[in-house]
């Protein structure tokens, strides 16, 4: 009996010394949980309460959301890459600003969005990071319940499986246990997953990231970055072909031509590497020439090694349409493009099933019957594209092989789709294009220099200042064209000459590489006769050079006027009258002689070329 009392004593003892510990805690201790709910989303902080009414928080947070858990500590950090080394930041503070979201703002200057699209129990999320320039990368730990289950796991989307749904967790890399962002790759998102749902281009048609509006903004921002880029950066060693001829072009849609030559260093104008790529701004019209018509015999071997093995890496050069419109042999050409169109699109790589489908528009100005070859190969490719993409947290990805592709390669397919849009008037495919190209240079301010400068030929597609290939006649097998920067080339075709009429602004010089032109005997500029001379590059006038064997004028366009006519005669001149001598018939023994002193013709132009 006693011992019972005593037992009993004894218990309640202990229980009275744990209430007065738990009160002693609960009365001196300094942090405290903090709670909020957002819908569905629950965020558990630790504060710790300061005399000054300011809360300042411990570095650790949970945020629960339909099965998932996001959450970092002192001994599970979140983490920075900054210069290569990585390093854990620290919560310094959480803000509220909108109903639906919540932002936890780290050292470093990193910021974490967690934003619901409704207040719907099972709307999607989306976590969204905003990196200081230095950060090249930004990851944080999550988990998720044991209730849930991982049914499809790959780099970029992890499917969970619970009671009800089946949630994914997509971004740049998921299933690692900590879901990482880089500048580039700024958002995930953890949303619904149905198996059956498939993206079409026809969900965003009518999202702002899908508006010529957007596109004409975020274009316009990284033609100033390049320029900007290149004016901060211009030292010889930053600079190359490329990247001085894409500022030159987008300085002249400015009216900033003859500046922008004037820019770049003349080592790269005197450069003995340079290619025919710059021969419209930096002249040596005959080097460059050479350089072409060997660039040409050397695209004549690869298509004729593509038709011939049924290989489509030639698909994915930059303009090749060109070089194919071009190409002598019409029978190696249809080959390759039949065993284009028959090829099975998902055999193919994007990038180049991205490249047919340039190439297609690109014929259809210059050989229709050529691109009507390749038709049967377009919907398919188009299908593939959309099955690549992604829209998550207001931005279109692509991916393949579940890789995400480069800058370079996701900006040429949206310009291929925007191009094949406007073609065939698909509205819906035209805005595809925007919303890709806009969600890929939305970061263009932190590209490096030649990054925008290898971007720039693929997003301004239609300068005409950018050195391109331009097709001035084709009829019965003749093809006239030329490598130029002017906006028009025009040809008036009469029966004893040909008229040329150039459109460049007035005042500015360029220099072109025209092929076809039938050998003539006369040339006027300006309304001038003009005779050939070699040197006719370095004079502060228009001038040429004729290639008789292969057809080329050379021609240096100093334009008075904007529309610079160059006349073509090719009529023979004729002879100039013999000079009549007068004899006397005494000496008409010396007859022969004096016919041997009348005047010769004049020296036409093609003896004066040759």
């Amino acid at each position: 009996m006693s011992i019972r009392i005593l037992k009993k004593a004894l218990g309640l003892l202990i229980v009275d010394i744990v209430i007065i510990i738990g009160i002693f805690v609960l009365q001196f201790r300094t942090d405290s949980n903090i709670i909020k709910k957002i819908g569905n989303l629950q965020i558990t902080l630790e504060a710790i309460d300061e005399q000054s009414g300011v809360i300042a928080y411990k570095n650790k947070a949970r945020l629960s959301y339909n099965g998932i858990n996001f959450f970092f500590d002192d001994q599970n950090p979140a983490v920075i890459t900054k210069k290569g080394v990585e390093s854990a930041v620290q919560l310094r503070d959480v803000q509220q600003e909108e109903p639906l979201s919540i932002t936890l703002n780290f050292t470093e200057g990193v910021k974490v969005t967690f934003e619901l699209a409704s207040e719907d129990p099972a709307s999607s999320l989306a976590i969204i990071t905003d990196l200081p320039d230095s950060v090249s990368d930004f990851s944080m730990p999550y988990n998720y319940s044991s209730n849930m289950s991982i049914v499809k796991a790959e780099k970029d989307s992890l499917v969970l499986s619970g009671k009800r749904n089946a949630w994914e967790l997509a971004g740049h890399a998921v299933n690692t246990g900590h879901f990482d962002f880089t500048s580039r790759n700024s958002v995930a998102t953890y949303s619904i997953y149905d198996a059956n749902q498939k993206f079409t281009f026809d969900d965003i048609i009518d999202n702002p990231i899908a508006s010529l509006s957007e596109y004409a903004k975020t274009v316009s921002q990284f033609k100033r970055d390049l320029i900007n880029a290149f004016e901060t950066n211009n030292v010889e060693s930053n600079i190359t072909e490329q990247v001085a001829v894409s500022y030159v072009a987008a300085q002249a849609e400015s009216r900033k031509y003859t500046n922008a030559i004037e820019n770049v260093p003349e080592s790269i104008k005197k450069s003995k590497q340079r290619t025919y790529l710059s021969a419209p701004y930096f002249n040596t019209l005959e080097d460059m020439n050479n350089n072409l018509e060997k660039v040409m015999k050397e695209y004549e071997r690869r298509i004729a090694e593509s038709a011939d093995r049924g290989t489509f890496d030639l698909f994915t050069v930059h303009k090749i349409s060109d070089f194919i419109y071009l190409n002598p042999n019409q029978t190696v050409v249809k080959k390759l493009l039949t065993n284009a169109a028959g090829a099975d699109p998902y055999n193919l790589s994007i990038a180049q099933i991205s490249g047919i489908i340039q190439v297609y528009v690109d014929l259809m100005s210059l050989s229709p019957d050529y691109a009507s070859i390749l038709e049967p190969i377009l919907d398919p490719s188009i299908e593939k594209i959309t099955e690549a993409c992604k829209f998550e947290g207001n931005i279109l990805t692509i991916s393949e092989n579940d890789t995400f592709l480069s800058v370079n390669q996701a900006v040429e397919i949206g310009i291929a789709l925007l191009r094949y849009g406007r073609l065939t008037e698909s509205e819906t495919l035209e805005k595809a294009g925007y919303a890709i190209v806009n969600s890929y240079l939305s970061e263009s301010s932190s590209f490096d220099l030649r990054t925008l400068s290898n971007l720039y030929p693929i997003v301004a597609y239609n300068n005409t200042f950018y050195p391109h290939f331009e097709k001035i006649y084709d009829t019965n097998g003749k093809i006239i064209w030329a490598w130029t920067c002017a906006k028009t080339i025009r040809l008036e075709h009469g029966v004893d000459q040909d008229i040329l009429t150039i459109d460049f602004p007035e005042g500015d010089t360029h220099y072109i590489i025209m092929k076809g032109i039938p050998q003539f005997y006369s040339i006027y500029i300006y309304d001038m006769a003009f005779r050939t001379d070699p040197r006719f590059e370095t004079y502060n006038s228009s001038g040429y050079v004729y290639k008789k064997p292969s057809e080329t004028l050379l021609l240096k366009s100093r334009h008075k006027t904007e529309f610079e006519k160059v006349r073509l005669g090719y009529r023979a001149p004729k002879p100039a009258p013999a000079v009549v001598v007068e004899t006397k018939p005494a000496v008409v023994e010396n007859t022969e002689e004096t016919e041997n002193t009348a005047e010769a013709p004049a020296e036409t132009e093609e003896e004066s070329n040759e």
